[in-house]
């Protein structure tokens, strides 16, 4: 099967959706099928081409007149000079761009829904087959009008992706005990503020905990906060890491404290670590965390809730190790191989 893939960028700074549309393409590749990605461009064109994954340069970044021109111009052409036979959107505007292009030439269009709370994701329901990445995301595009017998669920997955190879030894970073961590970008809707909140609370009860940040810090005012306030030593915002898997083996608990999250990959590869979880009841999380069995809920926005199950998690070794041992049960299912097979069922589906 021809098969090109379409979304803005394939950065290698943290981006779900590309991290993604990046294992599909390349395990697609090794399966037999032709594959190409267009998008900006980013840090992962290397480890396409290594994969024999051909990467065009096609910008889709802005939604300005003059530039969703030159985007389908440039779409039409890559199309009529490789022929796909399933043209793969990952956003919002690949997925229009692509449905013009489709209406002089013969190819399936499938859109995934990588985050549905994004203004103007409805538009994605031109495409022919709409796939949300959790059940919670293919039901909210269905509130949105999305006919249910075009919707396809997919769930995201993270063992065996071509992305990530394991810690070595050196690289591994050792972290004090009671250490909390989570993993995302330092902003609103991934809860940065709930979990300080939460955090005040587990101390009380364990006076040398500390909470690590890894990723990106967009809310630099909550930060300054936090610099500026007597947890300055307890919390630490480290910033982005490529390899954030380097604090798993040595911390304590890891904590999602989302507002909104379809299916968190850094969530999954907790998981596969074997990682105790506390995370927000939000979203695709509960099916992350098969319904709380692989990991404790915590109500969203409520840092009570959410001090009281990662206290628990830190008082009990017995329950981190039990829900450690789920964990690593649940994940097995959530393999790179299996979503991409998904994904094959469902262009064969959409294409006859």
């Amino acid at each position: 099967m021809r098969i090109l893939h379409v979304l803005n960028t394939v950065v290698h700074t943290g981006n779900g959706i590309a991290n993604v549309a990046v294992d599909l393409a390349v395990e697609q590749r090794r399966r037999g099928h032709e594959v190409a990605v267009a998008s900006a461009g980013g840090g992962f064109v290397d480890l396409l081409r290594e994969n024999s994954v051909l990467h065009h340069h096609l910008d889709f970044t802005s939604r300005r007149p003059k530039a969703l021109i030159t985007a389908h111009r440039g779409l039409a052409t890559l199309v009529d000079r490789t022929r796909p036979e399933v043209v793969h959107a990952h956003t919002i505007t690949p997925t229009v761009v692509g449905a013009v292009v489709q209406r002089r030439r013969p190819f399936t269009l499938v859109a995934t829904v990588h985050n549905e709370y994004q203004r103007g994701v409805t538009l994605m329901r031109t495409a022919d087959a709409v796939v949300g990445v959790s059940e919670a995301v293919s039901a909210s595009m269905v509130r949105r009008g999305v006919p249910r017998a075009r919707i396809h669920t997919v769930l995201n997955g993270t063992v065996g992706s071509p992305r990530r190879t394991a810690p070595s030894p050196e690289d591994v970073v050792h972290l004090p005990p009671d250490a909390i961590v989570t993993v995302g970008a330092v902003s609103h809707r991934k809860g940065a503020d709930v979990l300080v909140a939460a955090f005040e609370e587990v101390v009380r009860e364990f006076p040398g905990a500390q909470l690590y940040f890894v990723g990106n810090v967009d809310w630099t005012e909550l930060a300054e906060g936090v610099a500026a306030g007597e947890r300055a030593d307890q919390v630490h915002f480290v910033g982005f890491d490529a390899q954030p898997q380097r604090y798993f083996p040595t911390a304590t608990v890891f904590v999602l404290a989302s507002r909104r999250d379809p299916m968190p990959l850094v969530l999954l590869e907790a998981l596969e670590a074997g990682l105790p979880v506390v995370a927000s009841d939000v979203d695709g999380i509960p099916e992350a965390l098969d319904g709380g069995r692989a990991g404790l809920l915590a109500r969203p926005e409520d840092p009570t809730d959410l001090a009281a199950k990662t206290i628990s998690l830190l008082r009990s070794e017995d329950l981190r190790r039990r829900l450690g041992a789920a964990a690593k049960e649940r994940v097995a299912t959530l393999t790179v191989a299996a979503m991409t097979e998904r994904y094959l069922e469902v262009y064969g589906i959409t294409s006859s």
